[in-house]
């Protein structure tokens, strides 16, 4: 018997009228970012690195929050490891992050400048790392997440 993830008669013509692209990653990855704990520049650095790195893609993540930015797996003991591919370097800043960014369902390419992108994100960034170290989760709302500018629009 030969395994189909579906079958002919259940696939149905669609149109897609927006610029949604779903993308499933699956990586074993760490815990949280430690709770009462004063990050270091070199880690502040490379979490502000992670969302410098979408803006140079012109994609906002739209979800900036504490559960979604973990930690990198360890770093694999050999090269033969099964995914190496796990610690490649950005071809943007050549730098190997040990954070991830998860969840991007709200995620959408955008319009603004790297610049404003930068700003965009800077304060709610900014206040994940400040909440972590002093041991509060301080999550933008819902609400607050709507009124990002996310377009020049």
């Amino acid at each position: 018997m030969q395994v189909k993830p579906w079958s002919e008669k259940d696939q149905a013509e669609t149109t897609v009228n927006n610029a949604l692209i779903s993308v499933l990653v699956l990586e074993r990855v760490g815990g949280q970012l430690p709770m009462r704990t004063t990050l270091s520049d070199e880690d502040k650095d490379q979490i502000y690195g992670l969302y410098r790195e979408l803006a140079y893609l012109n994609i906002a993540h739209r979800d900036i929050r504490y559960y979604n930015l973990v930690c990198a797996p360890p770093t694999p003991s050999s090269s033969s490891a099964p995914f190496p591919f796990l610690h490649k370097k950005s071809p943007f800043t050549k730098k190997t992050y040990k954070y991830r960014l998860v969840d991007f369902d709200r995620s959408r390419r955008i319009n603004l400048t790297f610049e404003e992108q930068a700003i965009n994100d800077f304060c709610w960034i900014e206040n994940i790392i400040l909440g972590a170290e002093a041991g509060q989760i301080l999550d933008p709302t819902s609400s607050q997440l709507a009124m990002m500018s996310w377009s020049k629009d």
